[in-house]
């Protein structure tokens, strides 16, 4: 009986988040025609990291979708941690923290890498317990024809899905 509950609550879960996963991963016509228009060449749908594990190791899950009408062959996605009070913070192992994530294609026009239960993820990116936050700032994109463009820190405003959070600014009430 344990069995079957347990089996029940697991299934509804992973019902749960697929519905979640096409609501993140959902992008309008009007959201990639705009990106199109500001030559931003992807669209981020989800930004976040796991809670570091047993030894540490954080994960970053971090998805997209081709806002362009090529084919990409590569997504190089440029990332930083930070702690609770809003400073870059170092792998315990290796001493890196600003990182470089790789995604490799073919991504179709208006196809990305994936959603909330079948998106690519990046194990053990870093080693330290005090990351909370991940931000994106800045991609590099290779197309298929050997062309290439980049997002910088200052286009990735417009590279954000609606609700997408990608800062780990603390704000604070000065009194």
């Amino acid at each position: 009986m344990k069995k079957a509950v347990s089996f029940l609550l697991v299934s509804l879960l992973v019902i749960a988040a697929s519905f979640a996963c096409t609501h993140v991963a959902r992008l309008d016509r009007g959201t990639i025609e705009q990106a199109r228009q500001d030559g931003i060449p992807v669209i981020f749908t989800w930004i976040n990291q796991g809670p570091p594990n047993s030894a540490g190791g954080v994960n970053a899950y971090i998805y997209f979708v081709n806002a362009t009408q090529k084919i990409i062959k590569y997504v190089r996605i440029h990332v930083i941690p930070y702690n609770s009070v809003g400073d870059p913070v170092r792998s315990s192992i290796g001493n890196k923290s600003r990182t470089t994530l790789k995604s490799t294609g073919p991504f179709e026009p208006g196809r990305g890498n994936g959603g909330l239960t079948s998106g690519k993820h990046w194990t053990n990116v870093w080693y330290n317990y005090t990351i909370v936050c991940i931000e994106v700032v800045g991609a590099d994109i290779e197309f298929m024809d050997g062309t290439e463009t980049s997002i910088n820190r200052m286009e990735m405003g417009k590279a954000l899905q609606r609700g997408v959070r990608n800062s780990c600014s603390i704000e604070t009430n000065a009194s």
